[in-house]
This record gives structure tokens, C-alpha cells and sequence, in this order.
């Protein structure tokens, strides 16, 4: 929490209060289910839950105490609702995030904090890259309505009404931007 606290204070300083906070870190691993490695697993709940409900907690303080509330946006996943063969670990994550998000925004709503999930489905970046360079890019396109992947300005709405006053009624809620993919999967 020290380098929490560092950085939270820093941005502070340089800024001000701010307002909007994005949760935007995670990590998977392509495994088997049967071969669960729970080494791996606290890992990925580390990253993509823990560190996602400190940040988010130690924002929301902030927000509190500068009396003007704010929106923190947690990035889920599709993979929250549903998960592919080698990918439940990751799903899992995403999952207690969504859950952690809800339970995040009943709490803090009344101190005029909101707390949302934007849910992007497949999109090229450094996470999935090596799977695309396996041509796994090929069998997704397949499985999603709109025929291909995301790209990085589509999920560039759905973040900034979040971020925005245009939500100031939302919280607790997922927007999914995905290209159809939850739809059939």
C-alpha cells in the first residue's frame, strides 16, 4: 500500500482531486482446467481483482473526502459470463471483479461515488497478441457476430460515458462492447 499511497498522493499533488480512475490491469494464462496450477491462479486474482479493489477503494477515499464524488471503471471482460476452453481462470477473475464492482457501487453510491465495468470482448493487445500470432484471431472472428475483432477507439464511447456526468445515474453496471460475441457464446 506505500506505493499506493505514493502514487495516489503524487497524482494528488500534481492534479489535484481528480474524479475518474480506470482499473485496466490484467494477466491470464492459457491452461487446462485439469492441470489447475493455483500458484498461477492467486496470481491472476492478484492482478485482476486485488489490485483493481485497492485501487478502487483507495480512489474512492479520495473522491469521499474531496466532497465531489466521482467514476472508477473497472475493465472486466465477456469472459465474466461465459469462458472458452483454457481460459477459466481468467474468467473467473473477471467474474469476481464484475461481483466486487457491484458490491463496490451499493456501498459507495450514497458518498456520490460510482463504480461501473466496461466488459470488452476480443481486441488486439499485448495480452492476446501471441494467441493471434497463433491464428486463434481466425477462430474467434468465426464465433463473433461482427466477423472480427475489436479495435482499440471503439471501447473509446463506452469509457467516456462512464466517465462522464452522461452516466451520473449508472452504477453498478457492466457495458459490454464485444461485436456481438456475448450474444451467442
Amino acid at each position: 500500500d506505500t506505493v499506493l499511497n505514493k502514487l495516489f498522493g503524487s497524482a494528488e499533488k500534481r492534479s489535484g482531486s481528480f474524479d475518474v480512475v480506470i482499473n485496466n490491469a490484467g494477466i491470464t494464462f492459457v491452461e487446462k482446467s485439469m492441470k489447475f496450477d493455483s500458484k498461477r491462479m492467486r496470481e491472476i486474482l492478484d492482478i485482476n481483482v486485488v489490485s483493481a479493489g485497492r485501487i478502487a477503494s483507495m480512489a474512492a477515499q479520495q473522491m469521499r473526502t474531496s466532497g465531489k464524488g466521482g467514476s472508477i471503471i473497472n475493465v472486466t471482460s465477456v469472459l465474466a459470463d461465459s469462458t472458452i476452453a483454457g481460459l477459466s481462470s481468467y474468467a473467473a477473475a473477471k467474474a469476481a471483479l464484475t461481483q466486487l464492482t457491484r458490491g463496490m457501487a451499493a456501498e459507495w453510491a450514497r458518498h456520490g461515488v460510482r463504480v461501473n465495468n466496461l466488459a470488452p470482448g476480443w481486441f488486439p493487445s499485448k495480452m492476446t497478441n501471441r494467441y493471434v500470432e497463433q491464428g486463434i484471431d481466425q477462430v474467434l472472428k468465426a464465433r463473433i457476430p461482427m466477423s472480427r475483432l475489436g479495435e482499440h477507439n471503439e471501447l473509446d464511447g463506452a469509457c467516456l460515458l462512464l466517465a462522464s456526468d452522461a452516466s451520473r445515474y449508472m452504477t453498478g453496471t457492466t457495458i459490454t462492447v464485444d461485436g456481438g460475441f456475448s450474444l451467442i457464446n
